[in-house]
Formats: structure tokens, C-alpha cells, sequence
């Protein structure tokens, strides 16, 4: 029996939707398995890291990072449909400026919406542990719900304005990712208030925070966890 690839999963995550679309619209075949969310041994023995979503491509040959994915499965045939487009910095911006916010009035709510990855009561636990340091209190940012969709609904307004087409962001397939800009596309106002979002985080390194920001492209969530797991 032929090798079939196995794409690992969280239901939540939407770099693994980006993949799981690629592979449905080149009719790629793919078994998906759902991570339990606060499995770290099964990620760490494919890829090195705790992260999705991870495709076993052949057998125990692995690959990570979304867009590398994207890139094999649409290629696979020799007939690529995504096309690279310039990044848009206006686009980058927004992500990054409205990450705290969003992900307030997303993160609470994973463990109460059915998602696989959360079946075990260690994974919920794990959730609420690995993102309270970012976000706060769950319960505090449930009672703040009011106040986020006033925000959020501010963000999306704006984003209206920066979609180009109804079809794609973008007016083409693109596969743009902010983790893939170049580090001049990451703007001094964002590195500014992330800095300061960081020190309210309680970490006062700026020149460390300045650094990993640089690096990983205005990554906020990215440059908390390297902070977090290195403060440990």
C-alpha cells in the first residue's frame, strides 16, 4: 500500500486551514490527525518545536512551516496556482496591531468551542497556562467582551478598506505571509508599541525585545514565547 502523507493539526489554527485549502483545491490526499493541544513530545520528535501544522510528506520525513507546505503541495503536480505577491505593509501593520486585541476575545473561547485538540482536561489547562501571560485573566477578558468587539469592530472597518477584491486580499492568489516580509517592512511605530507592550508583559530587556522583534518581523506572540520560555 502506497505511503498517504499525514497532516498534523490543531482545528484552531489557521495556518494549518491555509494548508488544508491548498490541499483540497490541488485534490492532494492527506490523512489529518488532530494534536492533543499540550502535546509537545509528538511535535518535538518530527520538527523540533511544539508547533502546527506539520506534514509527514513521506514516511518520518517531515515538514513545518505553513507557506513551505503550501509550496510543496502546490507544486506537487507541476502546476502551481499561488502566486508570490509583494508584501503589503499596511496589511502587516494591521495584524500586528490588532493581535492583542483579537486574540483577547478568541483565546478564552477555543476550550468551549468543540475543538478536538481540547477533549482532555490537561490541554485546557495547558491553553489557559501557555496564554495568560499574554492576555491576562480569561475570566477578565470574557467580561471585556463589550469593549473588544467595540475595538475589534474599529479594526475591521479598517481592514474593509484593504481588501481588494471579495475573492482575494490581495487581487490574486498570494501566498504573503508576515513571518516571510523583509525586516524593513517591520515599522518603527509597531516595534514601539510592542516594546511597550512587552515591558507592561514584564520584560524590560528592550534591547533583547528590540532584537527578537527584528528578527522574527514584529511577531508579537512569537518574540512572548522565546521571552517566556527563556525567563524559565
Amino acid at each position: 500500500m502506497s505511503f498517504v502523507p499525514k497532516l498534523y493539526l490543531y482545528k484552531c489554527c489557521p495556518f494549518c486551514i491555509r494548508v488544508q485549502l491548498i490541499a483540497r483545491v490541488k485534490n492532494y490526499k492527506i490523512e489529518e490527525i488532530v494534536l492533543a493541544y499540550d502535546d509537545e513530545a509528538n511535535p518535538m520528535r518530527m520538527i523540533g518545536a511544539k508547533q502546527v501544522p506539520i506534514l509527514e510528506y513521506e514516511e518520518n520525513k517531515y515538514m513545518a512551516e505553513s507557506l513551505d507546505i503550501v509550496k510543496y503541495i502546490d507544486n506537487y503536480d507541476g502546476n502551481a496556482i499561488v502566486t508570490v505577491s509583494e508584501n503589503r505593509k499596511e496589511l502587516n501593520d494591521w495584524f500586528q496591531q490588532s493581535l492583542l486585541i483579537r486574540s483577547k476575545l478568541t483565546i478564552p473561547r477555543l476550550m468551549n468551542a468543540n475543538l478536538p485538540e481540547f477533549n482532555q482536561q490537561s490541554s485546557i489547562d495547558y491553553l489557559i497556562n501557555k496564554k495568560k501571560s499574554f492576555i491576562g485573566s480569561f475570566d477578565e477578558c470574557l467580561q471585556q467582551t463589550s469593549t473588544l468587539l467595540e475595538q475589534i469592530n474599529n479594526y475591521l472597518n479598517q481592514l474593509e478598506q484593504l481588501i481588494i477584491s471579495h475573492t482575494n486580499v490581495n487581487g490574486s492568489n498570494s501566498n504573503s505571509n508576515s513571518n516571510s516580509n523583509s525586516n524593513s517592512n517591520c515599522q518603527n511605530e509597531i516595534i514601539k508599541n510592542h516594546l511597550q507592550t512587552l515591558e507592561q508583559l514584564g520584560f524590560r530587556d528592550n534591547q533583547l525585545n528590540n532584537k527578537l522583534l527584528i528578527e522574527f518581523d514584529c511577531d508579537l506572540e512569537k518574540v512572548f514565547e522565546i521571552l517566556e520560555s527563556l525567563s524559565k
